[in-house]
């Protein structure tokens, strides 16, 4: 046991102990120099009600033609635009979520925008051009509210942009991507045009990035975005922070306070970069691990795991393992190499199952037999072998014709979630949060397989556990 000798700071002066909390102070304003202090109460925000409260409750009323008609003076509202990835889509609107949570606000939700890689390479010359997913067609909203306490809207609650009498709105909001220096612009997609947005940005404070010493860190801590949203510093960092002119109306327009808007919420972070997979992350605890996949998605995922499973209606589904693997556009990450060589074989992933089946059975008392694969790999040769395993695969001949462009990749995903174990690929973010939903829901294990080098898998790297 160690001696008391060792803390010596308990026994110090208090002049001492003045010295260091000063020093604190003046390392917290170098850090943060807009801190709002105990002296200046938040604002006045309705305490919201944990039970999922109807769109028109939490607006003025029925869609409007211009936004700003439709949201209530007395609730204030947050929001953000789609990017790059249906998951890493999700990741941005789970940090918007943790957002409206941790202020008080109502979440607008922006959609999941149709890209290749969700709908199909082939999908501009599908008969029916697929359209923007509505993100309550994809989570279980009132679900999610109960769980969480967040109240959420779509903006087609919002706003009737589809009608001829819509109008063009101005909107002020902080602009997250050129806080890093290397990046010439905001992150602008397609939805603020779909909604007849014209949007002016301001590059928010230095002191929002996860290491505001570093100009090209393209991180930004989520408790600096929550400390933006009250008035002191908002009213601060509007005077700092010159907005740039809209698009199209070129109006120059501050950060809105009633509905504050981020770019896009990718990157932020608690403490380290995408610590969501971190066993610590409050955006997962407080936020992901509630985002239940809607009624529909998970009917659909049972009704394929009992076809391929030959699982009689009315009988549980036996525990399975899922495995995803990821090729694809992962192949331009290869730098060179062949396939063969980047990508781990079918043989690392099966040892990987069979170590997991092991650990199930030890750690948790669950005894698995079944592995369903889904992987964007096309090659038959590649889809013989996974057979040979005995591993079954969700059969998706008609699954665009019957349910829709998008529900490939969601049936997948709720597969992926509600295993009790998930082998996936390194860096996938569709293997990752697979694998904290089995851990959530399922109290399930997982174990991801790592590629790029002969061997890779191998290797011990730095998260390994």
């Amino acid at each position: 046991m160690r001696s008391l000798a060792n803390y010596g700071f308990l026994t110090r002066r208090p002049p001492t102990l003045a010295i260091v909390l000063v020093c604190g102070s003046l390392l917290a304003f170098r850090l943060f120099p807009f801190a709002d202090t105990a002296l200046e109460s938040p604002p006045s925000i309705p305490v919201l009600t944990t039970t999922h409260t109807p769109e028109r409750f939490l607006l003025n009323g029925p869609p409007t033609r211009r936004l700003k008609d439709n949201l209530r003076a007395d609730l204030k509202y947050i929001t953000t635009w789609h990017g790059n990835g249906f998951t890493n889509d999700i990741m941005s609107y789970i940090n918007l979520l943790y957002l409206a949570k941790a202020t008080q606000r109502v979440a607008i939700m922006d959609s999941f925008f149709p890209a290749p890689q969700h709908v199909g390479k082939t999908f501009a010359a599908a008969a029916v051009t697929p359209t923007n997913l509505p993100f309550k067609d994809v989570f279980d909203l009132p679900r999610f509210t109960e769980l969480s306490g967040v109240q959420v809207v779509q903006w087609a609650d919002v706003k009737n942009a589809s009608s001829d009498e819509a109008e063009l709105d101005s909107l002020g909001c902080w602009n997250l991507d050129q806080a890093n220096v290397n990046n010439k612009g905001p992150h602008v997609k397609k939805t603020p045009e779909q909604l007849k947005i014209d949007i002016s940005y301001s590059i928010a404070p230095y002191w929002v990035k996860q290491y505001p010493e570093q100009p090209g860190n393209e991180h930004v801590r989520l408790s600096q975005l929550v400390a933006l949203s009250f008035p002191r510093t908002y009213r601060k960092s509007i005077q700092s922070q010159k907005p740039v002119k809209s698009s199209i109306l070129q109006l120059e327009v501050t950060p809105d306070d009633h509905l504050m808007c981020f770019d896009y919420l990718f990157t932020t972070c608690e403490n380290s970069a995408h610590d969501i997979w971190m066993d610590y992350s409050s955006t997962w605890r407080q936020i992901g691990q509630y985002l239940h996949f809607h009624p529909k998605i998970e009917r659909l995922a049972q009704e394929y795991l009992r076809k391929i499973l030959d699982v009689a209606v009315g009988e549980d589904i036996p525990p399975y393992i899922a495995v995803h693997v990821r090729h694809g556009d992962f192949e331009d990450w290869c730098n060179g190499l062949s396939r063969e060589d980047c990508f781990a074989p079918l043989s690392t992933y099966r040892h990987r199952v069979q170590q997991l089946q092991a650990r199930l059975l030890e750690e948790k008392g669950v005894s698995v037999e079944h592995v369903v694969m889904t992987s964007d790999e096309v090659s038959e040769e590649w889809w013989a072998e996974v057979a040979s395993y005995g591993w079954a695969r969700p059969d998706h001949t008609t699954t665009k014709d019957e349910h829709g462009p998008w529900y490939t990749v969601l049936i997948d995903n709720a597969i992926q979630g509600l295993g009790h174990g998930v082998v996936g690929t390194k860096f996938s973010t569709v293997s990752s949060i697979a694998a904290k939903r089995v851990e959530s829901w399922n109290n399930g294990l997982s174990y991801m397989v790592k590629w790029g080098i002969v061997g890779a898998d191998n290797m011990v790297m730095e998260d390994d556990e």
